[in-house]
């Protein structure tokens, strides 16, 4: 089980020029390798506070994620021109055995949809006192943040020709029940801090992946 509190924006087509050389550049701390993976979610048309998705499937360590809001903190402007939706979750992840059967996705049609991502992290930590600071380490106190481009492949196992682009960029806090809201402020008004957002971040596109997925893939 793992406690997180969020926020994210996202954009239509590919990362922009001047977002990825913000990212890239801009930020303290050593340049991320992208990753690159493919999540399956499960299509749920009359949910956006509970997200299942099979992580990384086909490739080893893959598992299935549940993902179940807490709570809405609500908006919140962390820089000028920077306003997102603050929320609460808790996830829990299980671990699929290679050796074992593998779920059928494709079955029935249409009950989920595969998102290919190339995504790049950060992560900083978050001391008791001071400032956010990149590690490239695990802590137990801190935030990602991170910047993916995402290819909407349409139902696992349908093949589709033109895959609906987005981009998306999200902060994501971790650390104790008492902590970990104040991770996320901190870390996300120190890094727009740090370098201006060369876009505006619009509360109407900050919303989490379980919004996007009912709102955008529905």
């Amino acid at each position: 089980m793992q406690l997180s509190s969020e926020v994210r924006w996202f954009g239509t087509g590919v990362i922009p020029a001047q977002v990825a050389d913000w990212f890239r550049s801009a930020l303290a701390g050593p340049v991320p390798k992208p990753e690159t993976r493919v999540d399956v979610y499960l299509r749920l048309l009359d949910a956006e506070a509970l997200g299942v998705k099979a992580r990384g499937v086909g490739e080893p360590g893959s598992n299935i994620e549940l993902k179940l809001r807490q709570q809405s903190v609500g908006h919140m402007a962390l820089a000028p021109d920077v306003t997102g939706n603050l929320e609460d979750w808790i996830k829990w992840s299980f671990r699929l055995d290679a050796a074992a059967e593998q779920p059928e996705l494709s079955l029935p049609a249409g009950s989920w949809v595969r998102v290919d991502k190339t995504r790049q992290t950060r992560t900083y930590a978050v001391p008791p006192t001071g400032e956010p600071s990149p590690v490239d380490t695990v802590v137990a106190e801190g935030c990602n943040v991170e910047l993916v481009n995402l290819r909407q492949l349409g139902d696992y196992g349908v093949h589709v020709h033109e895959a609906a682009r987005w981009w998306s960029l999200g902060f994501e806090a971790f650390g104790s029940p008492d902590r970990v809201g104040s991770n996320l402020v901190r870390v996300a008004t120190s890094v727009l801090a740090e370098k201006e957002f060369p876009l505006p971040l619009l509360l109407d596109d900050s919303y989490s992946y379980p919004a996007w997925l009912r709102s955008h893939l529905g």
